[in-house]
């Protein structure tokens, strides 16, 4: 999946209002902040479950567009399933893995 700027969508406004909302609610103000830290309250389109900062392949910091995959079925993911990439980092993974394939069906056909 390709993920792109546009698919990280942060509303001050709307935090504001819900901050108000779950004090209202009876919420506390450090119950608020952690539900609405930068992290948590991302809106993201799709099903991300567990946004990495840095890059699965060279550990170095990520920013869209990058390629993000799902180790499992959606409904079986938990955290820590995904894989965060950069473009070119997935490229040279696929070269490798591609590379480790061929090279078991060479040994499986001898």
């Amino acid at each position: 999946m390709i993920v792109r700027p546009k698919d990280f969508l942060y509303d001050f406004d709307e935090q504001q209002k819900t901050h108000k909302e779950l004090i209202e609610w009876g919420w506390t103000e450090e119950q608020v902040n952690d539900y609405l830290s930068e992290r948590s309250f991302i809106k993201v389109r799709g099903f991300f479950n567990d946004l990495h900062s840095l890059c699965f392949c060279c550990g170095e910091s990520l920013t869209a567009p990058l390629v993000m995959w799902n180790g499992t079925h959606e409904h079986l993911v938990e955290k820590g399933k995904q894989i965060w990439m950069h473009r070119k980092c997935c490229e040279n993974m696929i070269t490798g893995l591609t590379r480790d394939v061929e090279q078991l069906k060479q040994e499986e056909e001898a």
